[in-house]
């Protein structure tokens, strides 16, 4: 009879497009703790692309589109993460972690993993702010990003950008990112500046 069950839920998901879910694989249990910059407490700067898919599993996608720019990404789409490596592949570059499904990364699930702090995609900016004080975030509103994208890149910035609020640590840097209408953090970027 599970047999059965199983072969039924694996059809029905197949046709609405989600098998990814049977073939991926579920991940183990995650925790990413954004103050110290560990996930499962290895820290983010030793994660090499053996270590990530020993606590993740099999990516949904690996994506290798900026090879001048990021080595490789793995996509873990339906889980809600996507983890970018150095051009050498020595370790992790980038995690980008989504908090909603949004227009902006339409192929991406909310992060069902664990987060340290609990960020939800339920919080906005100022919670955001009010919780990490201690470590002196600094909010940019989405026309500050805009107008120094611009002066930094000297071309004219013509899509739309979130609002942003960065949290600088001694191993990595966060940026959080809210809509600019309705301030909900949608996605969380982790960058690794010490290996």
């Amino acid at each position: 009879m599970k047999l059965v069950i199983n072969a039924i839920v694996a059809a029905v998901l197949s046709i609405v497009g989600i098998s990814s879910w049977l073939s991926a694989g579920e991940p183990k249990s995650v925790f990413l703790d954004l103050i110290d910059g560990t996930l499962n407490k290895t820290p983010l700067s030793q994660l090499s692309i053996d270590r990530v898919t020993d606590i993740l599993g099999r990516p949904s996608a690996v994506d290798n589109k900026f090879p001048a720019a990021l080595g490789p990404g793995l996509l873990y789409r339906d889980f809600g993460v996507s983890v970018w490596f150095r051009v050498d592949q020595s370790c992790c570059q980038t995690i980008a972690i989504f908090l909603s499904r949004s227009p902006k990364a339409p192929d991406f699930f909310p992060f069902r993993g664990n987060l340290s702090p609990a960020i939800t995609g339920d919080w906005k900016v100022n919670r955001i702010l009010d919780e990490l004080a201690a470590f002196r975030p600094v909010y940019r509103s989405a026309d500050e990003v805009r107008r120094e994208t611009e002066a930094r890149t000297k071309i004219k910035s013509t899509g739309s950008t979130f609002d942003e609020i960065e949290v600088l640590r001694e191993s990595h840097s966060l940026t959080f990112s809210a809509d600019p209408i309705t301030k909900f953090v949608e996605r969380i970027n982790v960058y690794v500046t010490k290996k």
